[in-house]
C-alpha cells in the first residue's frame, strides 16, 4: 500500500494521529525531565540544609574555644563561670545541630564522616573539659599549657573533619547541579523538537 493508493481522509488520520504520537511521547518525555528536576532541586534543598547544620556545628565549637580561652585568661571566679556557662550553651546548640545530622543524612558516606566528627569531637570535649577543671580551680598555668598543647592541635583535627563533611556535603551538591544541568539542556531540546513540530 502507497501513499497515493490511500485516500485523503486516510492521508489525514495517518498525519494527524503520527503528530498525535509523538505530541504524547514529547509530551510524556518533558514531564520525567521536569520530575527529574524537581527531584534535583530537593535535593539540593536537603543537602544545603545539611551543610548549614555542619557549619552551626563549626562555628559553635569556634565560639566554645573563643569562650575557652577567656576562660583560661580570666583571674575571677565569677568570669570564669559564665564563660563556662557560654561554653555549655554553645554545647547544647551542638549537640542539637549534630542530632539532627544523624537524623537527616542517610548515605553510608555521610554517616562516616559524622561519626568521625563525633569522635573528634568527644576527643577534643574531654581535653576541654580538664582545661576548664583546671581553670576553675585556679590552676591557670597548668590549664593554658594543656590548652595550648593539647587543645588548640585537637580544634585543628576537629576543623579538619567538619572541613572533609562540608566538602562531602558541597561535592554532593555539584554532582545533583550537574544532572540538573543534563536534564535542563535535555527539555531545552525537546522545547526545539516539539517548536519544530
Amino acid at each position: 500500500m502507497s501513499l497515493n493508493n490511500i485516500t485523503i481522509r486516510q492521508r489525514l488520520g495517518l498525519g494527524f494521529g503520527t503528530m498525535s504520537v509523538l505530541l504524547i511521547l514529547l509530551a510524556a518525555v518533558a514531564w520525567g525531565v521536569a520530575h527529574t528536576l524537581n527531584q534535583a532541586m530537593d535535593t539540593v534543598i536537603v543537602e544545603a540544609a545539611q551543610a548549614l547544620k555542619a557549619r552551626g556545628v563549626s562555628t559553635a565549637i569556634d565560639g566554645i574555644y573563643l569562650n575557652l580561652w577567656s576562660l583560661v585568661g580570666h583571674e575571677q571566679v565569677a568570669e570564669k563561670q559564665a564563660y563556662q556557662a557560654r561554653i555549655d550553651q554553645l554545647r547544647e546548640a551542638y549537640k542539637k545541630s549534630m542530632e539532627e545530622l544523624k537524623a537527616s543524612i542517610q548515605t553510608e558516606t555521610g554517616r562516616e564522616l559524622l561519626a568521625k566528627v563525633d569522635t573528634t569531637i568527644a576527643a577534643a570535649r574531654d581535653i576541654n573539659l580538664r582545661v576548664v577543671d583546671l581553670a576553675l580551680h585556679g590552676q591557670n598555668d597548668a590549664a593554658m599549657d594543656l590548652f595550648l598543647r593539647e587543645g588548640m592541635p585537637s580544634r585543628e583535627k576537629l576543623a579538619a573533619t567538619v572541613d572533609q563533611l562540608l566538602a562531602w556535603e558541597t561535592k554532593r551538591i555539584k554532582d545533583v547541579e550537574a544532572s540538573a544541568e543534563i536534564a535542563y539542556a535535555e527539555i531545552r531540546w525537546l522545547l526545539g523538537f516539539g517548536a519544530a513540530l
